[in-house]
Order: C-alpha cells, then sequence, then structure tokens
C-alpha cells in the first residue's frame, strides 16, 4: 500500500489521477481537480465507481461545479443525474422571464410544467422546494382560469396539499 501511494504520488501522467482517486476511493477529488472541460469523463467515472447516495451528492457536485464554468447545459444533465428536481427546475424557469420566439408566458410556462412533471415522476421526487410550488400553484392557476378545472387538480395533486396557498386550497 505504500509502495502503491508513492507512485500514484510521484506518477506525473495525468490518468493516474484518475486510477488514484479510483483506488482511494476519492471521487470527490476528481470533481475538484479535473478540468470541467472532462465533465464528460467525469460523469462516465461517476456513473461507473459511485454507489448508493454517493451518487447523488457527487453528481450535484459536479453539476455545481459547472453551473459556476458557466456550462449551464452540462450542469443541468448532472442535475437530472442528481435526481435534484429542484436545481433543474430552476434552472429551466429562467426562460419565463422573457417570452421567447414569440411564446406567450402561458405556453413556456405549460411546457416547463410538462418536462417537470416528467421529470419528477421518473424521479419519485414528491417533495419540492416553495419556488417550484409556486411554479405548480401559477400552472393550476391558469389551467383554472380557462375552465379545465380537472387538469388543474391533477397538477395540484402532485403537491403536498399542506403547503398549498390558501387560495389553491380552496380550488
Amino acid at each position: 500500500e505504500s509502495t502503491r501511494e508513492k507512485y500514484l504520488k510521484t506518477s506525473s501522467a495525468p490518468y493516474m489521477k484518475v486510477v488514484s482517486a479510483m483506488v482511494n476511493n476519492d471521487l470527490r477529488s476528481l470533481i475538484y481537480t479535473r478540468s470541467h472541460k472532462f465533465w464528460k469523463e467525469t460523469l462516465a467515472l461517476l456513473c461507473t465507481f459511485a454507489q448508493g447516495e454517493q451518487w447523488t451528492t457527487l453528481c450535484d457536485a459536479l453539476a455545481s461545479k459547472l453551473m459556476a464554468a458557466g456550462n449551464t447545459l452540462a450542469a443541468v444533465l448532472c442535475y437530472i443525474c442528481a435526481g435534484n428536481v429542484d436545481r433543474t427546475v430552476e434552472i429551466w424557469s429562467r426562460s419565463l422571464a422573457n417570452e421567447r420566439d414569440g411564446r406567450s408566458y402561458a405556453e413556456l410556462l405549460q411546457d416547463l410544467m410538462e418536462k417537470t412533471l416528467v421529470l419528477a415522476l421518473a424521479t419519485g421526487n414528491k417533495k419540492f422546494s416553495a419556488s417550484l410550488c409556486k411554479l405548480f400553484e401559477s400552472y393550476a392557476e391558469i389551467l383554472a382560469s380557462q375552465g379545465l378545472l380537472t387538469t388543474a387538480m391533477k397538477y395540484l395533486k402532485v403537491l403536498d396539499s399542506g403547503g398549498l396557498s390558501p387560495e389553491l386550497s380552496i380550488l
């Protein structure tokens, strides 16, 4: 073991840092020492070697690093891999602030809610942040105002009923 440690520390080959992280079960060091340009390889290594809850934590850490580096699309993919619905939707919802390609807020919100619901069901996540609950509530209000009460109720049932605003509890 001591020989292996000395060899790993003195070796200058770039791939030896990866080998060292695998041997020492220190996958977190891969995230912080490797360039964000190699995020795909880092994610592949996490897919291969991370186990259990470690997977979620490491994918979240890689996503945070990618966000800090300005690589939003890669960060979203890593947040999705981590099952972090809240952070994923937070990034997606930034497009709601402005109309895009002549589409209204309601159209953009519908697209966002469809993606969010699919992601939430795929991950089995039923606990959402307050901001995500507000998006669900906004969408349910739009649906209800259009007379689509059954559909609005389906979206509200996704949320924990104890966290609804008084207006939507009445609905």
